[in-house]
């Protein structure tokens, strides 16, 4: 199984596929419940 992504990379994956990806907020640097800074993406959840 392949190491899991940063932030950064899956960002440049989506926008490499031509996606327009829109950032909210301080998401890379926002502590999640206290669970610390973004870590490597392991999933996607798309609602």
């Amino acid at each position: 199984m392949a190491a899991p992504m940063s932030a950064g990379g899956f960002l440049k994956a989506l926008r490499d596929e031509g996606l327009t990806v829109v950032e909210v907020g301080d998401w890379r640097d926002h502590n999640r419940n206290h669970k610390g800074a973004w870590g490597p993406v392991h999933g996607v959840v798309i609602h």
